[in-house]
């Protein structure tokens, strides 16, 4: 503990993985339950695919402890295998419910969102939603949602 009352707590919660690269990181409420999911954006490679996938942590008891959402079964499958750069948490339809969107290079976007029940889901790709497109992905970022006609 620092003499300003400031001490690292990652471990003791849950959030820390010392073996893994972080590039980014983004908080916000995705499954509208009133506390931030922490997305973690792991990169251990300048492209191709990475050796460790992203976390989405999500608070699961009152004593303040962590759970990866992709470490779950149900959702191992969509976790994002290919070095990131750019991850933020994007509010779409303007209504305070947030997803959050990570761009690669030379990869598909992707747009996580989570239900109550912590199941993901990745909106992002063709045929989806329209969040779609192979990028260069240096960044990426939320703004208010844009609907036909606006400038």
């Amino acid at each position: 503990s620092r003499a300003d009352g400031l001490h690292d707590i990652a471990a003791q919660v849950g959030v820390q993985y010392a073996a893994r690269r972080a590039i980014g990181v983004a908080s916000c409420d995705m499954d509208n339950d009133g506390m931030e999911e922490i997305y973690v954006l792991n990169t251990d490679a300048y492209g191709g695919d990475k050796q460790h996938g992203d976390h989405i942590l999500r608070r699961t008891s009152p004593n303040g402890m962590f759970t990866d959402l992709f470490s779950q079964p149900q959702n191992q499958r969509l976790n994002n295998g290919f070095a990131g750069r750019s991850v933020a948490c994007v509010d779409r339809t303007g209504q305070g419910r947030y997803e959050v969107g990570t761009a690669s290079y030379s990869r598909q976007l992707h747009l996580y969102g989570v239900n109550v029940q912590g199941m993901v889901t990745d909106m992002g790709g063709p045929g989806k939603i329209g969040f779609e497109g192979i990028t260069g992905g240096r960044g990426i970022t939320g703004g208010p949602p844009c609907r036909d006609g606006d400038a």
